[in-house]
């Protein structure tokens, strides 16, 4: 089956922002999958939805929204809502590194796509850049790192000096 037919470019990918890499650096980006916001561990155990007050009553728009544990605001009411329509959201659990968010497969940057794997960055190529599958599939798995940005018209030339090494 081909890749196009079953990715589309409006894919919802989760990357996470924490502690990692060779020596476990703060502000460290990992691709965690292809998972909406509202479908995370975090959303449902380290989160709340609060839409009303202790007496049961429904609290204004500018009130509601997704708390954490701690009772700080990780969503208002606008933002739970597109989260909740499209899995598109961010959720900032301690105002520095603890941080999950989700991005369309078409919307990432480079430093986003350099952290997908493999799968992923070949599924970006041919979806996103429209480039030949069959192509796509002849590159070697180290060298995806540099076709971010690459042009359609140089990928042939990418992997004619591929096949020559």
């Amino acid at each position: 089956m081909k890749t196009r037919e079953i990715y589309e470019k409006n894919a919802v990918l989760m990357f996470h922002i924490g502690r990692g890499g060779r020596f476990f650096n703060q502000g460290h980006l990992s691709f965690v999958g292809s998972e909406r916001i509202d479908e995370c561990y975090d959303f449902y155990q380290n989160a709340f939805i609060r839409d009303f007050d202790e007496n049961g009553e429904e609290l204004p728009l500018n009130e509601q929204g997704l708390f954490g544990c701690s009772g700080h605001q990780l969503m208002n009411y606008e933002e739970l809502q597109v989260a909740m329509d499209t899995g598109i959201g961010y959720l900032d659990f301690d105002g520095d590194y603890d941080t999950t968010y989700t991005t369309y497969l078409s919307s990432l940057d480079e430093e986003e796509y350099n952290t997908l794997d493999e799968d992923w960055k070949r599924i970006y190529l041919i979806v996103v850049n429209e480039f030949d599958e069959e192509k796509v599939n002849k590159i070697k798995d180290e060298d995806l790192d540099y076709l971010y940005d690459i042009l359609p018209m140089s990928l042939d030339e990418f992997i004619e000096e591929e096949e020559e090494e």
